[in-house]
Order: C-alpha cells, then sequence, then structure tokens
C-alpha cells in the first residue's frame, strides 16, 4: 500500500481547515475542536504505520474473465491464495478436529500426544475402525497397538 506522507498531510490539513470552521459554526469550543484534531491526528499516524508495514492486493476475481491471466496479480496473492480464501470443509486437515475442542486441559493433553498416537484416536474415534483393522493398515501386531492404546488412556483417564 503506498502512503505518500507529504501528500496525505497535505489533504488531512485541508481536510482539518474544513472541519474546524464546520465545528466553529455548530458552536464547538476550540478545547474539544483541538481534543478531536488531536485523536485524528494519532489515526493518520496509524495509517501510515499501517499502510507501511501492508501490502494492498490488486486482484482479480476468481469469476473474473481475467482470472486466469496473471495480468497484474500480485507475487503475495498467488503465494498466499489457499490461505485468502474460505471453504466449505468441515476440516481441511486430518487432525484438524483437535483444533475445535474447548476444554483447555484436554486440548493441552492431545497437543502432547505424538502424532501416531492421534491418527489412532483419529481413525478409532472418528472413522469407527477395528483395533485389528487399525493395526493390519499400520503394519503392527494388534498387541503393540494395544500398548498405544493403554498410552493414550492413561493420558485420557483424567477426563473420563
Amino acid at each position: 500500500m503506498k502512503f505518500n506522507y507529504q501528500t496525505e498531510k497535505i489533504k488531512f490539513e485541508k481536510k482539518w481547515n474544513q472541519l474546524k470552521e464546520e465545528y466553529k459554526k455548530a458552536g464547538l469550543s476550540e478545547e474539544r475542536t483541538e481534543e478531536i484534531r488531536k485523536y485524528d491526528w494519532e489515526m493518520f499516524k496509524a495509517e501510515r504505520v499501517f499502510a507501511r508495514h501492508n501490502q494492498h492486493l490488486d486482484t482479480v476475481s476468481p469469476n473474473d474473465d481475467a482470472f486466469d491471466k496473471d495480468e497484474g496479480q500480485n507475487q503475495l496473492y498467488d503465494k498466499f491464495f489457499e490461505n485468502l480464501t474460505a471453504c466449505d470443509k468441515h476440516f481441511t486437515d486430518y487432525l484438524d478436529w483437535i483444533e475445535q475442542i474447548e476444554n483447555y486441559e484436554i486440548y493441552k493433553t492431545l497437543k502432547s500426544m505424538s502424532e501416531k498416537q492421534l491418527v489412532i484416536i483419529t481413525a478409532y474415534v472418528f472413522e469407527g475402525k477395528t483395533h485389528k483393522k487399525i493395526a493390519d493398515e499400520w503394519g503392527v501386531s494388534q498387541s503393540a497397538l494395544a500398548q498405544q492404546f493403554n498410552t493414550i488412556r492413561k493420558k485420557l483417564k483424567k477426563f473420563i
């Protein structure tokens, strides 16, 4: 986002000279007018900081005919396209259900588990797979999987 300080300051001062006259005609005191001006000046400075640290993404809508032509497409838009779009998927990742946990202690416990343990929980609880099926898919014995389930149970036992 471009921000020419001098140009914007001139615009600010011009606008404020008009507002000052309007406030004076409306009967607003000089002190109150100055307080409003100070507030607006702080907002002006904040906008300048925002403009210095952000880049406007001039893009074409995916529904436009020019979308596929890459005309004037911002490189940041290309790089972060997935983060800028919304979708109706319930979970975008296999383990996103963890982010839906509202109880912080349970959430923290789940986040401390290994990815393997979380995949086992997901397969068992959400996909309804049996111990045998999970063991076969992982290529491990049912007793090895049972050990994993026992570890998971111990971690979650305090919440049952």
